[in-house]
């Protein structure tokens, strides 16, 4: 691979990197064990629902930006640019996995669109203004089967060149782990005094 597919693959493998990390982080925080919501609930609710948000917005745009049409560093301009470098089967199944990937993405789209980047409306009428629109349930597998939709992508342009195939998830030291263990000491250490306060509010 050279030249400007280079220069693409390596900006959307960056941004799938990134992508992994901060959704290894949701994971550590949301997906662990229920003990983990009973601390979070208890100490810091607001904070943590506004970080569980912010993580799944930053993966819908994020997501949604590798199979935009038009935009620099997705995964249509990089099959564009390596047209002139694989042969002609190669690319057309390139082409089809690109679209399977598109059709994977597809709810994740509807909701950057309709919900993250743009505020849409169900109508123009003005009664119309304020209701909620329809979207497609959006769930941690469907974001999680994009994620692992892209890296099979990519690892198999990769493999057209290079007999490697590249892991996305980066090992992180300072995550949400190390953070929930230091909250759970703290939690422990107060937690009779936050049941004696409930006791006596009661």
């Amino acid at each position: 691979m050279k030249g400007e597919a280079k220069t693409i693959y390596d900006a959307i493998r960056q941004d799938l990197i990134r992508i992994h990390a901060n959704w290894k982080i949701f994971k550590q925080l949301f997906t662990v064990s229920d003990d983990r919501f009973v601390i979070m609930n208890n100490t810091a609710p607001a904070f943590f629902r506004l970080i569980q948000d912010v993580l799944v917005d930053d993966a819908v745009i994020s997501l949604s930006r590798l199979v935009d049409p038009s935009s620099d560093d997705t995964l249509l301009r990089l099959v564009r640019m390596l047209k002139a470098q694989v042969n002609h089967s190669f690319y057309l199944e390139l082409e089809q996995d690109l679209r399977e990937v598109g059709l994977i993405c597809e709810d994740i789209r509807q909701h950057r669109h309709k919900r993250v980047a743009h505020r849409i409306r169900t109508s123009k009428h003005p009664e119309s203004i304020g209701r909620p629109i329809k979207l497609p349930t959006l769930t941690r597998k469907k974001i999680e089967g994009a994620m692992s939709a892209i890296a099979l992508f990519m690892n198999k342009v990769l493999g057209y060149f290079e007999d490697i195939e590249e892991m996305f998830e980066p090992f992180m030291a300072g995550d949400a782990d190390s953070l929930l263990l230091f909250l759970e000491k703290g939690y422990e250490t107060t937690k009779p005094h936050i049941n004696l306060q409930r006791t006596q509010s009661a």
